[in-house]
């Protein structure tokens, strides 16, 4: 007793030894996982049908015959087992086609071999709404906002005919608009002297969703200086006994829903103190000092001009600063 399968059907073969031909088969059975008769076929017939896919069955034949020895019938029985083949698994690809600052167009389609999936929803998140979009080849979605992350659920069933029933899956898939690009600023000149400052400055912004906002000076002790106005790069007549800030705000939105954003790029410099070079002088020693001014007393040979660094003065348990 040889057997074959398919998803619903159990071929067998019978292979029969009976030269005095006192034997037949009498009954022809398949049994299910659970012990109950599935399917029985006369003595002739060769194929089980109407099975279920992917379940494991055992076809029973009874064979029955006489020796025509005074001791009747004799029967016996053989047994195989049987799995009938399974369907394939269907899936759901979802794929955006094309997308755009506030619209996206996407597919919905199945990998499907045997033909069982249906789909039932396609729904679209936006919020925390999901929208029934329909069945549809192609979907575009409109009215959206940019650089935001959206969702696609796609609800659908199948029926793998192994007495399961159907099922019911859902596949969501994460999508997003196209988003702005963040502006940037990169200060390319920083020059200073004692008393004033130049700079210069490069804007980056591809989509054009901002705008300069302030130039601004801002001093150690606090005090900030404001450009009069947005193409000044430089200013005049500053302090030279303080450290400073160079601020650029750019004021931009990229339309997501968040608001206005500030992007702020900020570099700090010192004051370049102007000062004498002695080329042979030498100090003669520490002069009197005021709440602002230290004189120091020196012998001077050749003068010339050159860039020193501010001295830091301890004058009553306070830092002060002075110019040499």
């Amino acid at each position: 007793l040889i057997g074959e399968t398919d998803k619903h059907t159990v071929s067998i073969r019978i292979t029969e030894t009976d030269p005095s031909e006192v034997g037949e088969v009498r009954r022809l059975e398949i049994i299910d996982k659970d012990g109950n008769v599935a399917a029985t076929i006369s003595p002739d017939q060769r194929v089980f049908e109407g099975l279920l896919a992917n379940n494991a069955y055992k076809v029973v034949m009874t064979y029955v015959y006489d020796l025509n020895d005074g001791n009747g019938e004799q029967t016996f029985v053989r047994e195989i087992t049987a799995n009938t083949k399974k369907y394939t698994k269907p899936s759901i690809i979802i794929r955006t086609t094309k997308k755009d600052y506030t619209w996206m167009t996407f597919t919905v389609s199945t990998v499907d071999a045997d033909e069982l999936a249906e789909i039932l929803t396609v729904e679209f998140l936006d919020g925390e709404t999901w929208k029934d979009v329909g069945i549809e080849d192609t979907y575009l979605i409109e009215d959206l906002v940019p650089g935001n992350e959206y969702k696609i659920k796609v609800t659908y069933q199948y029926d793998m005919k192994d007495g399961a029933g159907a099922i019911k899956e859902e596949k969501i898939y994460d999508t997003s608009t196209k988003a702005y690009k963040t502006p940037s600023i990169n200060i390319t000149k920083l020059e200073a002297d004692p008393f004033s400052v130049d700079f210069e400055f490069d804007v980056s912004d591809i989509d054009d969703v901002g705008y300069l906002s302030k130039i601004e000076l801002i001093r150690e002790d606090g005090l900030v200086i404001k450009a009069t106005n947005l193409a000044q790069r430089s200013f005049e007549g500053i302090d030279p006994l303080y450290d400073y800030i160079l601020k650029i705000s750019y004021e931009y939105d990229l339309l997501d829903n968040q608001g206005k954003r500030t992007l702020e790029v900020t570099k700090e410099f010192m004051t370049q103190s102007q000062g004498l070079l002695i080329g042979n002088g030498v100090v003669k020693g520490i002069g009197s000092c005021t709440d602002t001014t230290l004189y120091i007393n020196m012998s001077v040979g050749d003068y010339a001009f050159a860039e020193n660094k501010k001295i830091i003065i301890i004058v009553s348990n306070s830092v002060k600063k002075a110019i040499i």
